[in-house]
């Protein structure tokens, strides 16, 4: 049997060698694209940057005959305030080698995986699969995984910037406006945490939003924007332009954070005034592509976002480690 250790910086190079080799059907369930030129040392480098420190896991398992990796798991704590579960594991990926030797070994990988993430406190623990990926998302469910978000991709488009007279109602969201943005987003999480209690807030939420608010409008890479009716405000919508993950060489791409829409003003293109505004402004940064989650369990913001054109890309998958 396999023996399970915490790497070390010299397992660096075996990791990167079972990364390279999962991207064939030789096992593994680490959601990444190919990795482009130059990207495996980018990779390599992050890995090497989780390596034994603060808020990661990485494990790896030497072979019982060889001596060799055979196999590793990774995870990062992520900090989920204000939802109740305040924090949960990341679980990055979990690759392995295939054979008669260790038949099990995906399944031992995860299980300590699991166990240190249960030791350091965490109740839950969330991963993403590609939706067409029946295997991987087998290995998930019979591990206590289950549907949690979607995630969605759509270019940004390109379609004339400022053609359309949708989004003449909305402008960048200024301090003034911080008391309506929190209302309208304890609207939507009422509305999401009795979908999905795993949505629910803290009673605190609302300094914690405030503060998120404040750090939003000083950031760059960010616009926070609301729409307009006659009364005042009636929606507001977050984009961010992110790097990508595990350094994949990947271009960097636009994330809609939050997008929310007062009960009594729905269906009346607002979110498309919203949407339009942060895909022209991610448009003429050079991002061409957008990514969202969307709850599985809320069919209606379903309906909305693939209405706009966003197609399946992951599915966030949950798990209540306690």
């Amino acid at each position: 049997m396999a023996i399970i250790r915490e790497a070390d910086r010299d397992d660096v190079d075996g990791i990167a060698r079972l990364h390279s080799n999962a991207r064939e059907p030789r096992g593994g369930l680490g959601l990444r694209p190919m990795a482009g030129r130059g990207g495996g040392e980018r990779w390599r480098s992050t890995v090497r940057s989780m390596v034994g420190t603060a808020g990661h896991i990485v494990l790896v398992a030497d072979g019982a005959r060889s001596g060799s990796l055979v196999g590793y798991a990774a995870a990062t704590e992520v900090e989920n305030a204000p939802f109740a579960v305040s924090r949960y594991g990341y679980v990055r990926s979990v690759d392995w080698e295939e054979n008669e030797r260790e038949p099990n070994l995906g399944i031992a990988l995860y299980e300590a995986l699991r166990d240190r993430l249960t030791i350091r406190g965490l109740r839950a623990a969330q991963t993403d699969v590609p939706p067409q990926d029946s295997a991987a998302r087998g290995f998930w469910e019979a591990r206590g995984f289950g549907s949690f978000l979607d995630r969605l991709w759509r270019p940004t488009g390109t379609e004339e910037l400022g053609r359309s007279v949708s989004s003449r109602n909305v402008r960048e969201a200024r301090v003034s406006d911080s008391e309506v943005v929190l209302g309208l987003w304890a609207e939507m999480m009422d509305l999401h945490s009795a979908l999905d209690e795993r949505l629910s807030v803290v009673t605190s939420w609302r300094s914690q939003v405030g503060e998120m608010f404040r750090s939003w409008r000083r950031d760059p890479s960010c616009r926070v924007v609301v729409a307009e009716g006659p009364a005042g405000v009636v929606g507001f919508a977050v984009g961010t332009i992110e790097d990508p993950a595990l350094g994949l060489e990947l271009p960097r791409y636009g994330h809609i954070a939050h997008l929310c829409v007062s009960a009594q003003h729905r269906g009346q293109g607002v979110g498309h005034q919203l949407f339009d505004w942060l895909r022209g402004w991610f448009h003429r940064r050079g991002v061409r592509s957008i990514y969202l989650y969307v709850s599985s369990l809320n069919p209606a913001s379903q309906r909305f976002w693939r209405g706009l054109g966003f197609l399946d890309y992951e599915s966030r998958l949950w798990c209540y480690l306690t």
